[in-house]
């Protein structure tokens, strides 16, 4: 993806560079003559690749220009005393696990001499800045070439994301919008703090003419209204004071009125936009930044800024790592891959194995793979041979070959045993250290444990033939409390796996995720609120349409790094956007209505339902009255069950707020109708059937 790419020497300033992500390089030495490998700098190009070079260490960090090189004053924080001009560029670079020494660089590369790094006998030249061979073309550079793409897209990732501004625009402004629409300026008398953070790319939103003058303080009233007109544009030039008056009203004397200025290009109307509409546009807190803007004068409001957290991601297969005998090279990106392109590449590897979930099976999988994301420990529950254990195996194999286990629950499991394994004395000890019997439930979550890059699933399948909370507790307790339950073992030369005692417990792992499969019937258990509590619940049915005489189902394959990582991603450390409003009201009224029938949900409930909201908006937009519909179904209807004189009421109740009174959910009011169907028939009813 990198047009070029570029060596840096930096011993003194690596450090800097990649925290604070500026490469700089004087303009003129102490002779006060312009140096070759520091006026280069200026030839860097966003996009470039760079490699950063410690001497005696090798290239100790990787990564891409995220701007043009430009002639610019010394940083204040940079530790280079000469300047105070010179040439800057703004970086995005990763730290390699191991450095790539020089020696590991292809003997073809180092002896080619010319303007590149390296003299004609192999050794790496002093100065600062030069040009390297472009590493797509270098087969044995592939592995450099992999890190500086992944970089690359983490940038892009992070770009789309990128920050907005809102401004909103009073009826008296309209004229300067129209003006702005044409000549591509808007100015403030003085541009406020937000205003003056926008940079190159970012996205400004203008929302003008509010029916009924200013909106309102109160958000509730100001989600009634509309805009008439919504302007959407890219900053091209940022914020400046100029004494050059340019809007249709802003000379005034000899006073201008609007000094301070930002370009803007790429301009696009929308038109006329409902407020819940632009929420759908630009999210809620889009919508509430113009809200701010209105309150504030027409003062520009940031909104947008999550930045995405840093996530260690493997690179495999190195030829570089093979023959310096390395493990492979590490670097701290951002996941390759937004969370949208990652959740509809795992779908569509779903759909094109060829399992069928009904019409909306996009959605069904979707819906799954976010209730995952939300809660690393999901329950699949439904008819027997409705795909559960299909869909699971799916987003295993989706993972990796090595990065899920089947583990059958057998009904003789009466305690943690099975999962955690155990001393056993019957297997002969070691320096005072006896043997464990090591389940392969507790083996793989070890192999997690010891692998956090990479995601990993564990699959229990028929999870209640025994008893859930008395093989389970420990490990759900666990995953909750991040206190240490896993016993830290290890395997010694003899095969025997035996405890370390530094720590002698470790916690469940941030990378593992945990799906249950369930069927009901005379053989099986029923699940706690405990259990229920700490879980999304999701039914399995089949509809005629979806049977298939010539239905054949594969293997799904398996996803790339760079996917599988942004779903681990999304499950551990995205920064999402604000709660829906509307969600957040329809989740109090039924807390409160649950109330009357001692059946209301918790904290935990109430704070996973929105993180489920919010995930679904990332990945694909999803609207808050879906979001809300799959919650009641996946996390309240579960905690319902008893005898049809206790439930009836509280079901009614339930069925009548998901249908014609506070909204319009419908998979939650079609599984609350069968409830109390089967409850009148059988005289108890539960969630599972």
């Amino acid at each position: 993806m990198a047009t070029r790419t570029w060596w840096i020497n930096a011993s003194q300033s690596a450090e800097h560079a990649t925290e604070h992500g500026v490469l700089w390089a004087p303009a003129l030495n102490k002779a006060g003559l312009s140096v070759p490998d520091w006026t280069r700098v200026l030839d860097i190009k966003k996009g470039d690749g760079v490699l950063l070079v410690v001497s005696r260490k090798g290239i100790v960090a990787l990564g891409v220009a995220v701007s043009d090189a430009i002639e610019g004053v010394k940083p204040e924080s940079y530790p280079d005393v000469r300047g105070p001009d010179g040439f800057l560029v703004d970086v995005s670079l990763s730290k390699l696990k191991k450095p790539i020494k020089r020696d590991d660089i292809p003997t073809s590369i180092r002896m080619a001499g010319g303007e590149g790094p390296f003299t004609v006998d192999g050794t790496v030249k002093l100065g600062y800045c030069f040009p390297f061979p472009q590493v797509g073309d270098v087969p044995e550079l592939e592995p450099i070439a992999s890190a500086i793409d992944l970089v690359h897209d983490a940038v892009s990732w992070r770009e789309g994301r990128r920050r907005s501004i809102a401004v909103y625009v009073d009826e008296s402004g309209r004229s300067n919008l129209d003006f702005a629409k044409r000549q591509g300026w808007w100015g403030w008398k003085s541009a406020g703090e937000d205003a003056r953070e926008v940079a190159v790319g970012d996205r400004v939103v203008f929302a003008a003419g509010f029916p009924g003058g200013s909106p309102p303080a109160n958000p509730a009233l100001f989600r009634q209204g509309g805009f008439g007109e919504v302007l959407v544009g890219t900053v091209s030039k940022k914020v400046q004071e100029t004494s050059e008056p340019i809007m249709p009203d802003e000379l005034q004397g000899d006073e201008v009125l609007y000094p301070d200025r930002i370009r803007f290009s790429d301009e696009e109307s929308l038109g006329e936009l409902s407020c819940e509409t632009f929420a759908d546009r630009f999210g809620e807190d889009g919508l509430e930044a113009v809200r701010m803007s209105a309150s504030h004068g027409g003062n520009a409001k940031l909104f947008g800024v999550g930045a995405p957290a840093l996530l260690h991601v493997e690179l495999e297969d190195s030829a570089l790592a093979r023959s310096s005998a390395q493990t492979g090279l590490s670097v701290d990106a951002v996941a390759r891959s937004s969370l949208p392109s990652a959740a509809s590449a795992f779908v569509q590897a779903v759909v094109e194995s060829g399992l069928r979930f009904g019409d909306d099976e996009e959605v069904f999988v979707r819906d799954f793979l976010v209730s995952a994301m939300t809660k690393r420990f999901v329950i699949l529950t439904g008819l027997s041979g409705s795909g559960k254990t299909r869909l699971a195996l799916a987003l295993g194999q989706w993972f990796g070959e090595s990065r899920h286990e089947i583990v059958a629950v057998r009904p003789d499991w009466s305690g943690p045993e099975p999962l955690l394994g155990y001393p056993n004395a019957l297997l002969p000890s070691r320096n005072g250290q006896a043997a464990w019997d090591s389940p392969p439930a507790l083996r793989f979550m070890l192999k997690a444990a010891a692998d956090p890059s990479r995601a990993h699933l564990l699959i229990l399948d028929e999870m209640n033939l025994a008893h859930v909370e008395q093989y389970f507790a420990d490990v759900l307790s666990g995953m909750e409390s991040r206190e240490g339950v896993l016993p830290n073992l290890g395997r010694d030369d003899d095969g025997h796996w035996r405890q370390r005692t530094d720590p002698e417990r470790l916690a469940m792992p941030n990378n593992l995720f945990i799906v249950g499969t369930v069927n009901v019937d005379e053989t099986t258990f029923g699940f706690s609120p405990k259990v229920l509590d700490r879980a999304n619940t999701v039914e399995f049915r089949v509809s005629t349409d979806a049977l298939d005489e010539t239905a054949e189902v594969a293997a799904v394959a398996e996803g790339s790094p760079a996917d599988v990582a942004g779903i681990l991603y999304g499950a551990t450390e995205a920064l999402l956007p604000d709660a829906p409003v509307s969600m957040v009201a329809h989740l109090r009224s039924l807390h409160r209505l649950l109330v009357t029938h001692g059946r209301e949900f918790g904290h935990r409930t109430f704070h996973e339902a929105l993180r489920f909201a919010r995930m679904l908006e990332v990945i694909d937009h999803g609207d808050a009255d879906h979001a809300t519909d799959v919650q009641i179904l996946q996390k309240v209807l579960p905690r319902i069950a008893g005898s049809i004189r206790q439930v009836e009421g509280v079901l009614a109740e339930i069925i009548d707020f998901c249908g014609d009174g506070e909204g319009r959910f419908p998979l939650a009011k079609d599984k609350a109708n069968r409830m109390l169907s089967r409850g009148k028939v059988d005289g108890y009813t539960a969630f599972a059937e």
